[in-house]
């Protein structure tokens, strides 16, 4: 029995070459042993894999279809830097510099983009100004923001020596700090600190234990799966890794995939998809600094149905899916003479 479902869900269902029925359905009365499935919708990309059965068992099947041709839709217009998402993957933060001939410094400061709200011009609905620039301090003209893990505190980084602490949670206004590095440590423990805990829940012995709480591990949104990568054999490519430590484990699910392998002077990062299910990678064309333009693929955790996105303008580190998965919101720049901006990239 194979239970399959897409988003978009009316997706053509070929079992072994024959049509079938359409998503969102259950294909039944089927001998054990492995069908190649393939899904068709119009307008979209096709999915195919070969499926295991078993018999008496179900195997689930969820794909995201992706459109061959996306619609991508400015959220700012004034320009954007240093955007940063929180934990929960529903906000992101951003500086805005707005000049104009009525100079208005009420739109330049620090914002907030909340991904939950309906995605129009941030200075209409889905945008909010935390900290506006004052006539004594210009939040705007920030060099970088890091978030804490609890996200109720950032930290702006002015200059080399001078940052402020902000609350998010309150309404305090930001407070002066010469020094982030005790406030750095701090989240870091932190991150560290919970790392550690899903690790000992699921009995992680060593080198598992060791990656999984690793800076650059990146755990899933179900916190069943961790990402991560390190060097081939002959140490001269990157290899990418998803450990899976569901229990039970699905009809033809493993502990350990191999995703992805790239050279090690590749610009290229993987972040999760809201279902845990699948990766969003990121590639930049050039190895060279700064990313100007690249590519977003959806990939499963198996390294299969490796699906473009898009391809273009883009910021390496600021590719950020909405919480429902609906859309990918990116730093891109599409006239030289602008400065970059937010976009959303609808999937569906």
């Amino acid at each position: 029995m194979i239970s399959v479902k897409s988003l978009p869900d009316g997706a053509r269902i070929f079992l072994d070459g024959n049509l079938a029925l359409a998503t969102n359905t259950t294909l039944g009365n089927l001998k054990g042993g492995t069908y190649k499935l393939r899904l068709e919708k119009d307008g979209y990309s096709s999915w195919e894999k070969d499926v295991p059965v078993k018999e008496e068992l179900v195997t689930f099947v969820d794909v995201v279809l992706i459109p061959r041709s996306v619609e991508i839709k400015p959220l700012t217009t004034s320009g954007v830097n240093y955007p940063v998402i929180n934990s929960n993957k529903d906000k992101i933060y951003f500086i805005a510099k707005v000049n104009s001939d009525l100079d208005t410094p009420q739109k330049s400061g620090l914002w907030a983009l909340d991904l939950n709200s309906s995605i129009f011009n941030i200075f209409k609905t889905a945008a909010s100004l935390i900290f506006p620039d004052t006539k004594t301090l210009a939040y705007s003209s920030a060099d970088l923001l890091d978030l804490s893990p609890s996200d109720n505190q950032m930290l702006i980084k002015m200059n080399e020596k001078g940052y402020y602490l902000a609350d998010l949670s309150g309404t305090d206004l930001p407070v002066a700090t010469t020094t982030a590095v005790p406030t750095q440590n701090n989240w870091q423990k932190q991150v560290l600190a919970k790392k550690k805990t899903l690790s000992d829940k699921y009995k992680l012995g060593v080198p598992l234990s060791e990656i999984s709480t690793d800076p650059n591990t990146i755990w899933s949104p179900d916190e069943k799966k961790f990402v991560y990568k390190k060097k081939n054999e002959k140490g001269d490519s990157w290899q990418f890794y998803v450990r899976n430590l569901s229990d039970p484990l699905g009809v033809g699910e493993e502990n350990e995939y191999l995703v992805a392998t790239v050279s090690l002077d590749s610009k290229t990062e993987f972040g999760w998809y809201p279902d845990s299910k699948h990766l969003i990678t990121s590639e930049c064309d050039s190895a060279k600094q700064p990313c100007v333009s690249g590519s977003i693929h959806l990939v499963e955790i198996d390294g299969t149905n490796n699906t473009q996105i898009y391809s273009g303008s883009m910021s390496l580190g600021s590719v950020f899916p909405t919480p429902d998965g609906s859309k990918i919101i990116i730093l891109a720049t599409f006239n030289q003479s602008a400065p970059p901006n937010l976009y959303a990239i609808s999937l569906r």
